[in-house]
C-alpha cells in the first residue's frame, strides 16, 4: 500500500486521476454551482420544546393564582399544589420559565399592582401596601425602591402629578355644608 504522505508533492496530478474527466473541465462557478446541489437543504426552525420548565398551562395557572391571591400570603407549598408538582421541582421549573425565582416575580407582581392603584385611585400608600399584600407601608416602600428605583411617593407625583389641595369650598361641598352666599 502506498502512503499519503509519499503522494503529497504529486498531489494535483493523483488527485486529477481519480475525478471524472468532466469535473476537472469545469470552470471555478461551475464547480461552485455544482458543489451547492450537493449540500444538503438548510434545517427548518425547529419548535420551541420546553425542557425542564413549567407547561403553558401551568404558567397560566400560577399567573392567575398569583394574581388572584396579591393581598395574602403565598407559600410556595401552596401554589406548587396548584399544579401538582413538588415544591423543589416547581421552584426550579418556575425560574426556568418565567426567569425570576417565585418570591421575586411575585414582589414584581404587587409592585405592578400598586402602580396601577397609584395612578387609578387616590388611597393613601399604606392602604394601597396592605391591599397589594405588604406587611406595612415601610415594606412596601423597600419593596418599591429596590425594584423601582425612586420611592412610592416620588413615583406618584412624577407620574400623576402633585396632590391636589382642596380649597376651603371643596372641604364644604365633600362635608355637605351648604355654600355660603
Amino acid at each position: 500500500m502506498v502512503s499519503l504522505a509519499r503522494l503529497a508533492p504529486f498531489q494535483d496530478q493523483a488527485i486529477v486521476g481519480f475525478i471524472p474527466p468532466t469535473l476537472v473541465d469545469l470552470d471555478r462557478e461551475q464547480r461552485i454551482a455544482r458543489s451547492g446541489f450537493l449540500q444538503t437543504e438548510p434545517e427548518a426552525p425547529r419548535p420551541q420544546h420546553y425542557t425542564g420548565g413549567l407547561a403553558p398551562w401551568q404558567i397560566k395557572r400560577v399567573r392567575a393564582y398569583i394574581d388572584d391571591h396579591l393581598a395574602e400570603r403565598m407559600p410556595l407549598k401552596i401554589v406548587a399544589a396548584q399544579v401538582r408538582l413538588s415544591t423543589s421541582y416547581f421552584s426550579r421549573s418556575f425560574s426556568k420559565s418565567l426567569g425570576l425565582p417565585f418570591q421575586r416575580f411575585v414582589a414584581h407582581r404587587r409592585i405592578e399592582h400598586a402602580q396601577q392603584l397609584m395612578v387609578a385611585m387616590d388611597q393613601r400608600l399604606s392602604d394601597i401596601a396592605l391591599t397589594c399584600g405588604f406587611a406595612d407601608q415601610s415594606h412596601f416602600s423597600r419593596t418599591f425602591s429596590r425594584l423601582v428605583g425612586e420611592t412610592p411617593a416620588r413615583w406618584r407625583r412624577r407620574t400623576v402629578g402633585p396632590p391636589k389641595r382642596l380649597t376651603v369650598q371643596d372641604e364644604d361641598r365633600f362635608r355637605g355644608v351648604a355654600p355660603a352666599p
